[in-house]
């Protein structure tokens, strides 16, 4: 079996050619993918596979719920509540019990059916409320978009927080809005004096440990000494427009409210419980340079073997796969960094195929020579 002899330099080119091919068909796929998502592996892998929903999960099933206590935040569940007068009354009791924070997750809007005198009860009572944060929306519409508010926001002394999550999995949150809002968890944080803000990291993510968040209703709320200097979540968890799907099981259910999932960043928030997540740009050029050592040393030195084999390079793969996920491991539990591997894989997926072809444009020319 022929060998050729070892030249770093001729490898470094040819590492650098197959990496530009594996960079070329992801492109394709991608663009294929536009028109329908049935041919967009790459597009399904990135939305379906993070290594961190597998941290989450396995960290679940060693630490109880009740073991993790979310400190300082108490859900009110309003979903027994049949009108803006009891909502008033109940914002009353909250305001008696002297919470720090009260973040209200409804937005009331105009309704015919509701008397001014309901809306002027509830009025009343969020102008007693101290450090009331009120939630908006951005909503997409034909001019691009705009925020929905409540309509009553600019008569109570309060500030807004945009509650708009991204389409899909709610993994992750960022810090400000790309809409100019601040994010409703990071102004809750930020107003209560919890809140342990990534500077620099545009995306923070969610931290889905088990975490007891105590919840109460109107009738199990008591004389409301519980909600003292707590932060104070007011929301209708029974309203399933504003349920999500997430990569974990809460309640045993991997759909849940965006109350709950308040809370969870709000715990995510505290110190010590941070992930950064990695800048998307970074986890590209990352995978691109990944993806390059591995044709460079391991995939362009088997073109020495004249009869290149398949099944040498899938051995390599696996093996690197295995010594990436536990750098991986490390990185995200010691270092709180969520670094996505997703386009390494997609790279380290393709370059067998890629080199190949490649070895095989290369040695039909060296026949034509």
């Amino acid at each position: 079996m022929k060998h050729y002899p070892l030249d770093l330099k001729r490898d470094s080119l040819n590492g650098l050619l197959i990496t530009g091919i594996i960079v070329l068909i992801t492109v394709l796929l991608m663009l294929v993918g536009l028109s329908t998502s049935v041919f967009d592996p790459v597009g399904q892998a990135m939305d379906d596979f993070r290594i961190s929903d597998g941290l989450f999960y396995s960290r679940a099933l060693r630490v109880g719920k009740s073991d993790n206590v979310n400190p300082g935040v108490v859900i009110v569940d309003i979903a027994e509540c049949d009108s803006r007068e009891e909502i008033a009354a109940l914002v009353d009791r909250i305001n008696h019990s002297s919470p720090k924070l009260l973040a209200v997750d409804i937005i009331f809007g105009r309704t015919p059916s509701i008397s001014s005198e309901s809306d002027s009860a509830l009025v009343a009572a969020f102008s007693y409320s101290p450090n009331l944060i009120l939630a908006s929306r951005f909503v997409e519409d034909a001019n691009g978009g705009h925020f929905e508010r409540s309509f009553f926001a600019d008569d109570v002394c309060c500030q807004e927080g945009d509650v708009s999550f991204e389409l899909g999995k709610v993994r992750d949150f960022s810090p400000f809005s790309v809409h100019t809002e601040q994010k409703y968890p990071t102004m809750v944080a930020r107003i209560a004096g919890t809140g342990n803000i990534a500077e620099g990291f545009p995306r923070q993510l969610i931290n889905y440990t088990p975490v007891n968040t105590v919840r109460v209703t109107p009738e199990t709320l008591g004389d409301g000494s519980i909600l003292k200097d707590q932060i104070v979540i007011l929301g209708d968890m029974g309203d399933y427009r504003d349920y999500h799907d997430i990569p974990v099981m809460i309640d045993g259910q991997a759909r849940t409210s965006g109350i709950n999932i308040l809370a969870q960043c709000l715990y995510s928030l505290q110190p010590g419980n941070g992930f950064k997540n990695c800048p998307h740009w970074l986890e590209v050029l990352l995978g691109i340079l990944l993806t390059y050592l591995f044709c460079t040393f391991l995939g362009s030195p088997l073109y020495r073997i004249e009869r290149f084999n398949g099944l040498w390079i899938s051995i390599f793969q696996i093996l690197t796969v295995i010594v990436l996920l536990a750098i991986n491991f490390v990185v995200f539990w010691y270092f709180r960094l969520n670094v996505s591997l997703v386009y390494w894989f997609i790279g380290v997926g393709l370059s067998g195929l890629a080199t190949e072809l490649f070895y095989f444009i290369v040695r039909r020319h060296e026949k034509t020579d």
